[in-house]
């Protein structure tokens, strides 16, 4: 592997890389198969060494890591500030890396990787080596490796899913891995959404209590941790970028955490917005007609195109249940919009109604 990418890779999963440098690794990872599996494993071994009961200095920590993978030092570069990192996780990371680019080695440990992935049109559910109950939303793809339930419980999850954990006799935490944020639990129930093309992600927790842990923002490299317990909603909404990775709408005034990350308390009935689509209903709350056309879209594997920005504006709130076909849904909503739509095989054109 070259060595430019190796330095990213260490960067990212460190927390040291800027938004540029994440953006680099991300088409890295999703160039290849190959890359992808390797990230994975190397991440998961990165995150399963965390929170250990000491804490040390993050500038010797960095030093040392960065000498155990042949880093050369640079000026500049930003050292994350958590207490969180262990010497341990050090050490098992730079290890790992060490194996990782082995050019005589075969894998990284031999185990191999269970992928399950649901076609968009379709939901699945299904029973985890653990006991853990998933439910897999259309167009999701989970991730696990073969030894999973025996030393860790890592998953990695691209799509949304419900979760039922089972508890784990041995109190290994299950860790949920998505494209921005990681999860953990040792037992609990919750749902989450985290598609790697979409830039919101949305959790609600039904029982128990997780954490949630990345960077929610884009001004601070530092990771965070947020905490949710029974019936509380977590809400974080990242920036559009354009293919020049420059905002799609600058704000006027530089956005507040409130503005972007929302911890919210909801009803049992609000709840149901959050786990409708595993009984095959669909509960909007205030989303924009965009949002919704991206459910639409997984829902019933079609490709919808507004012809009009503005319509994607519109926001709605109600309930789909039992919508068999993409036509229906549409009719619905088009009874409170000023709107007209073509379908032609799978692919559907919205524009605003002629006057």
């Amino acid at each position: 592997m070259e060595r430019g990418i190796e330095n990213l890779l260490v960067k990212y999963i460190t927390g040291q890389a800027s938004e540029e440098e994440g953006l680099v690794v991300k088409d890295w990872i999703r160039a290849d198969e190959k890359n992808e599996a390797r990230y994975l494993e190397l991440y998961e071994t990165w995150h399963l060494s965390l929170y250990a009961d000491h804490s040390i200095d993050p500038d010797l920590a960095y030093e040392k890591f960065a000498k155990e993978t042949n880093i050369q030092k640079r000026t500049g570069i930003r050292r994350i500030r958590a207490i969180w990192i262990s010497s341990a996780a050090v050490v098992l990371l730079a290890c790992a890396i060490g194996f990782y680019l082995n050019p005589f080695g075969n894998s990284i440990s031999g185990r191999s990787e269970i992928v399950i992935s649901v076609p968009k049109g379709t939901t699945r559910k299904l029973t985890l080596p653990d006991g853990t109950i998933a439910w897999l939303n259309a167009g999701t793809t989970l991730r696990y490796n073969q030894n999973f339930g025996k030393e860790q419980r890592s998953v990695y999850l691209n799509g949304e899913a419900y979760f039922d954990i089972a508890a784990s006799e041995r109190n290994i935490p299950f860790l949920l891995n998505t494209d921005k944020f990681v999860i953990r639990d040792i037992g609990t129930v919750f749902n989450v959404k985290a598609y790697a093309d979409e830039p919101d992600f949305e959790m609600a927790v039904f029982e128990g209590e997780v954490s949630v842990e990345g960077k929610f923002s884009s001004h601070n490299p530092q990771k965070g941790k947020v905490f949710l317990s029974e019936k509380q909603v977590l809400k974080v909404k990242t920036p559009v970028l354009n293919k020049s990775n420059k905002k799609v709408a600058e704000p006027a005034r530089k956005p507040d955490n409130n503005e972007l990350i929302k911890l919210v308390e909801v009803t049992p009935a609000q709840m149901e917005e959050y786990k409708g689509w595993t009984d095959n209903f669909l509960v909007f709350d205030g989303e924009s007609f965009r949002k919704i056309a991206n459910d639409f879209e997984r829902r019933y594997n079609v490709k919808i195109t507004f012809q009009d920005p503005d319509l994607e504006k519109y926001e709605y709130s109600g309930t789909f249940r039992d919508i068999r076909d993409i036509r229906s849904a549409l009719q619905i909503i088009k009874k409170t919009t000023p709107m007209e739509y073509t379908i032609n095989d799978s692919e559907i054109i919205i524009k605003k109604l002629a006057k």
